[in-house]
């Protein structure tokens, strides 16, 4: 019988205050430099189509977040021309999503080719379930190879192994957890994943020149500052921006509560419209609707201030650096975690 590893997720910790001399929330500054994304807030929204829609990337951009353009679209020109319309002020800013080489080599083809004559410096990410494949490492070498200043993110990936892959391969960012976003079923459907603080501590001992991307499980704000603690570079976020004003899910009117639809890109309802049907499939996705959370500008400025009370009045740094050097973490209790949530009626 193989050995059994014990692994935690962000609700089995919690960070461990710390005194703070800082005056002002202010004080901090949660702006990274990493891999040629310069002055941006390490929070990026997930390629999904109820996630990219142009009013919101067009408001991240403006915010100060990188931002991806998912591939759910029937041409290369149809992706390249919803980018032009989102207007990204920083273009290497903006990861346009395709798949692996073998089915994707003309689209990825015709992009490069749209990237070199309008002059448009886009980034490009490699997005497949699981980054650890040789399909997704030659798919991010044939991309080097053509255009060795465009920017790649690729995965998602789930152990060092993996990571160290990608890394070689010449990915500049690399998209960590597998089985961890809110609608995914991947590990109830096959059994495989890792607790995403998990996979990004692991990764985080082996990372070289890659930035670390810790992407799934989050539900909070203070998980962003759980993964950006374990050694994440950005976060990356669907349901917590899929639930806001921007978003591109149809919106509902429920005896009087306001609900947003959110799909899986591996969901029955994703596959049976965007993807070609096929004899077999894995479904490993749902699709439903979640509470509607308000306006995007508010939800983000919430939390923003959520981030800046973590870094510099709970953990007395400055930047995220500080952070991830000074803070500890604290393994929690299922009771430990009970009596860290809210417990009246809203």
């Amino acid at each position: 019988m193989n050995d059994i590893r014990k692994c935690l997720s962000y609700g089995d910790t919690l960070l461990c205050p710390r005194n703070s001399e800082l005056e002002h929330l202010t004080d901090a500054d949660l702006k990274v430099n990493c891999n040629g994304l310069d002055g941006v807030y390490p929070i990026i929204n997930a390629p999904m189509d109820r996630v990219c829609s142009v009013p919101l990337i067009n408001f991240l951009d403006k915010f100060g977040c990188p931002t991806t353009i998912h591939r759910w679209v029937k041409t290369p020109e149809e992706q390249f021309d919803f980018f032009v319309k989102c207007k990204i002020q920083n273009a290497v800013d903006c990861f346009l999503a395709v798949g692996i080489l073998a089915k994707w080599k003309a689209w990825i083809d015709s992009l490069l080719e749209l990237r070199k004559e309008s002059g448009k410096s886009f980034s490009i990410l490699v997005d497949v379930a699981n980054g650890d494949t040789k399909s997704a490492i030659d798919t991010v070498r044939y991309i080097k190879d053509r255009a060795p200043l465009c920017k790649i993110m690729a995965g998602n990936v789930a152990t060092k192994s993996g990571f160290r892959r990608l890394q070689e391969a010449g990915a500049e960012f690399i998209r960590v957890g597998i089985g961890g976003g809110s609608i995914c079923s991947t590990r109830l459907a096959t059994g495989f994943g890792i607790p995403t603080l998990t996979s990004v501590m692991d990764c985080a001992s082996v990372r070289d020149n890659a930035a670390i991307i810790a992407d799934g499980g989050i539900e909070h704000s203070g998980d962003i500052c759980k993964a950006m603690a374990a050694g994440a570079d950005m976060v990356m976020v669907g349901k917590m921006l899929a639930a806001t004003s921007l978003a591109g899910g149809e919106q509902y009117d429920l005896e009087g509560h306001k609900y947003v639809r959110y799909s899986g890109m591996a969901s029955k309802e994703a596959v049976d419209k965007l993807q070609s049907k096929k004899s077999a499939i894995s479904i490993e996705g749902v699709s439903g609707l979640i509470p509607y959370t308000g306006e995007t500008q508010e939800v983000m400025n919430n939390i923003i201030g959520n981030l800046l009370s973590a870094v510099a009045y709970y953990a007395g740094c400055r930047n995220w650096k500080e952070f991830r050097r000074s803070v500890k973490f604290l393994e929690i209790t299922q009771q430990g975690w009970e009596e860290s949530k809210i417990r009246v009626v809203l």
